[in-house]
């Protein structure tokens, strides 16, 4: 797989009262930096943060650190966290969803096995 930069491999949108961070391909090295500076930059107080992890293919503690950071950063100025965690990897949603609490309550809401459904297969 060709190596691309972090620009490509972090994105951020808004909308009313919600910033979304979408990562894509491994969470680390420079694409930790890169998630610590769209956070600060996006938490605001009563904001809405989701980080959207559906294209990330790996994450290790530090990314998980990084993860929990935000989440805290978050929710001290009243805002709200949320992340949509990888749904065609299961392990990494659990490792995930193990950090930030509220990956649970996203995947009862928006995950296939959240709903009852299953996991996709491999």
């Amino acid at each position: 797989m060709a190596s691309s930069s972090v620009a490509e491999r972090i994105s951020s949108g808004r909308g009313a009262g919600r910033r979304t961070i979408g990562l894509r391909g491994p969470v680390e090295g420079p694409l930790i930096g890169a998630l610590r500076e769209a956070a600060a930059a996006a938490i605001e107080p009563d904001m809405r943060l989701v980080v959207a992890m559906s294209e990330v293919t790996a994450i290790g503690a530090e990314g998980l650190a990084a993860l929990d950071e935000v989440a805290v950063r978050a929710r001290a100025v009243g805002g709200s966290f949320f992340v949509r965690p990888p749904a065609a990897n299961k392990a990494l949603f659990e490792a995930v969803a193990a950090v930030t609490t509220s990956a649970d309550e996203m995947a009862r809401r928006d995950h296939p096995a959240g709903r009852g459904g299953s996991w996709p297969s491999s």
